[in-house]
């Protein structure tokens, strides 16, 4: 595939086809950010100049790609300045698609950061969107980080609703990337909720990641480090982590969760600045009989 890669953009070179080039820069150099390869954001910037330099809407790719690798890579900040020059982008090019997918890295980054009012006037107006059109392929992202804010506040009608319907609409989209978080969350949801559906879930997320393994986890493996741990199915955990190799926090701070390091993930969480992923790993150490700073939790759930 890199030699593929190289050839194409050999021919575009020699073409002279520079929005070509820019296509092949974004697309590759996702997949390397995607496969733990940083050198993989500098072809993503590469991508954008050349779309910035024709004035091309299609720098939306990249600019979204970037915003998204960061953050997969929990690199929170990296992706929050990513995040932020993409939404400067669209003003000069005006599209409704670009702002959607900007408006959806935003959302969770302010789901992360504990701006959990901000949140759910996006995802209401993006859903009401969706709704009011045939859907869309963000709705399931817009569903299940909605879901988890209503089941924090209470509303288990509300968040059991989001997450049912978050994971049709992934499953309908039939794409890996969507469907293996949707099951992620609503398998977490239920498993809070004392629903014997969660390990149903947990069974069909450890084959789908089986049969078609990503290169990278992201927010969606702690959740579902919890409920393999809970369900004494470490060996599935490990199976899940294989399927995702690259390292990242977020993928140590689900082993540490499924390992019983309940500190340890908060520590990580900590770092990143996931607010509300810290504060649950704080509350399930004070569980376990850990010393750790319940207050500092309450805190924050109070606050949000």
């Amino acid at each position: 595939a890199a030699r593929f890669g190289d050839e194409a953009l050999a021919m575009a070179d020699e073409l002279g086809l520079q929005e070509l080039r820019a296509n092949i820069l974004s697309s590759s150099g996702s997949q390397r950010a995607m496969n733990g390869d940083r050198s993989g954001f500098d072809d993503m910037e590469e991508s954008i100049r050349i779309f910035e330099g024709l004035k091309s809407a299609d720098a939306q790719r990249p600019y979204n790609n970037l915003a998204d690798g960061y953050y997969n890579l929990g690199d929170l900040s990296k992706a929050a300045a990513a995040t932020e020059r993409m939404k400067e982008a669209w003003k000069r090019y005006a599209s409704v698609d670009w702002l959607r997918w900007a408006d959806s890295q935003e959302f969770r980054l302010w789901y992360m950061a504990g701006r959990w009012d901000e949140a759910l006037a996006l995802a209401a107006r993006w859903i009401a969107d969706a709704q009011a059109g045939p859907g869309h392929y963000l709705e399931p992202v817009w569903r299940f980080y909605r879901a988890r804010i209503r089941l924090a506040r209470g509303d288990r009608a509300g968040a059991l609703e989001d997450g049912s319907r978050s994971l049709a609409s992934a499953r309908s989209a039939a794409d890996p990337q969507m469907v293996i978080p949707a099951t992620a969350y609503q398998s977490r949801l239920l498993w809070a909720l004392g629903d014997d559906g969660a390990e149903e879930l947990a069974r069909a997320l450890v084959d789908v990641c089986r049969r078609a393994p990503l290169g990278i986890s992201h927010d969606w493996f702690p959740e579902i480090a919890l409920v393999l741990s809970g369900l004494d199915r470490t060996s599935e955990l490990e199976a899940v982590a294989e399927s995702v190799p690259t390292p990242t926090p977020w993928r140590n701070a689900g082993l540490a969760l499924g390992r019983d390091d309940l500190l340890g993930a908060a520590a990580i969480f900590r770092r990143m600045g996931a607010r509300p992923l810290e504060a649950e790993a704080l509350v399930l150490a004070v569980k376990a009989g850990f010393d750790a700073d319940l207050g500092a939790a309450i805190e924050f759930f109070q606050e949000v």
